[in-house]
């Protein structure tokens, strides 16, 4: 009877050692979810033996593009019949932003699970998109003028009618008017050179955020809070837009404020795809250093500071330059709101967050 068991368990162990070779991984994910919403990757096993009934066993790992952070879960799959087999592992959508998955370590046990055989050259990976979770917000402007009053700054990158401000030259082109035409450059060259004339910047409010979550009893919940602060932005910015008022959303990349217009519905998509590519900032300081060092203040009049944690020395550099308006994801049952110098504070409970509908007045 021995014998006959340990037969048994060698040709367990031949037949797995036999199927490594035909064994191959792939990982396959949708293009996007909704943060905290149950989401299924798919495991996608091919093999060249239908009739290998052992397993795998594989290390599944996820990296955070705007946390910078990594996990790692553990993955039993046993086969079916047949040569694909699809497995369906739940993931973690508790964070927004780009997420990668690959696999790692990835082995092949036989069917009575004595033999684990590591399989090499399997590096199956693939992308997913965490989009925030929309929020149930009223917000009501202090300065409704500020959306309609041009700045003294023109946009650098867009043409417009500002015949005050000339934004490039160029060769004439059919069509375009005669008022656009430089007479006197024209006669020295020879040919017709136009005019494009410049764009005021009229969008006087930027959204800035920090993804840093605080300390203490927070620092299990950093996921929460990060994507709490990001839905946050999301959600200030499309009702913005739903008002009607352009703006711009800051977004730390390299060092440097990028500061990404929405104005329209597309805009809006392209920024969102944007905030979460990146690496978002992870502290106020780092964007406080770089709106001043870019003199911000000169190009905005407000400025809209998402965050997890209130940074009153820092955050008044800003406030003593623009109009400034802190919102603050809080511990604190209840939210509230304070003025902070010339600015104001507004406490939003992370518990009722997504259950009541949020006031905000910036």
């Amino acid at each position: 009877m021995l014998a006959g068991l340990l037969l048994t368990a060698f040709l367990s162990g031949l037949t797995a050692l036999v199927s490594a070779g035909g064994v191959s991984v792939c990982l396959r994910a949708g293009k996007s979810c909704v943060c905290g919403r149950r989401f299924d990757l798919t495991v996608e096993v091919t093999r060249t033996s239908p009739f290998f009934l052992g397993g795998l066993e594989l290390d599944l790992i996820s990296r955070s593009v705007v946390s910078g952070t990594e996990e790692q879960q553990h993955v039993f799959l046993k086969f079916g019949g047949g040569t694909l087999n699809l497995f369906r592992v739940p993931v973690d959508t508790k964070m927004c932003g780009e997420k990668n998955f690959r696999v790692r370590e990835v082995f092949l046990y036989d069917a009575l699970r004595l033999f684990r055989i590591p399989l090499t050259g399997q590096e199956a990976e693939t992308d997913l998109i965490i989009y925030p979770y929309s929020l149930d917000l009223g917000i009501t402007l202090q300065s409704v003028l500020d959306r309609y009053q041009s700045g003294d700054h023109y946009d650098p990158y867009r043409r417009g009618e500002d015949v005050s401000e000339v934004h490039d030259l160029r060769d004439y082109a059919a069509g375009d008017p005669l008022q656009a035409i430089h007479w006197k450059l024209s006669a020295k060259s020879d040919k017709l050179i136009v005019r494009e004339f410049g764009h005021p910047v009229n969008y006087q409010l930027i959204l800035m955020y920090d993804l840093y979550p605080g300390a203490g009893e927070r620092a299990g919940r950093d996921a929460e809070y990060r994507s709490a602060i990001l839905s946050l932005v999301s959600s200030i910015s499309q009702g913005l837009l739903r008002q009607g008022v352009p703006h711009y959303v800051g977004v730390q990349i390299d060092g440097e404020q990028k500061c990404l217009l929405v104005d329209s519905e597309e805009t809006f998509a392209d920024m969102l795809r944007r905030l979460m590519h990146y690496p978002a900032g992870r502290d106020t300081e780092e964007n406080v250093l770089s709106f001043l060092r870019q003199n911000l203040y000169e190009r905005f009049s407000r400025v809209v500071y998402v965050t997890g944690f209130y940074e009153e020395g820092l955050l008044a550099q800003i406030g003593g330059l623009v109009g400034l308006t802190v919102i603050e994801t809080s511990d604190e049952e209840n939210s509230g709101t304070q003025e902070i110098g010339k600015g104001m504070l507004i406490s939003l409970s992370m518990d009722k967050l997504r259950e009541t509908r949020q006031t905000l007045y910036i």
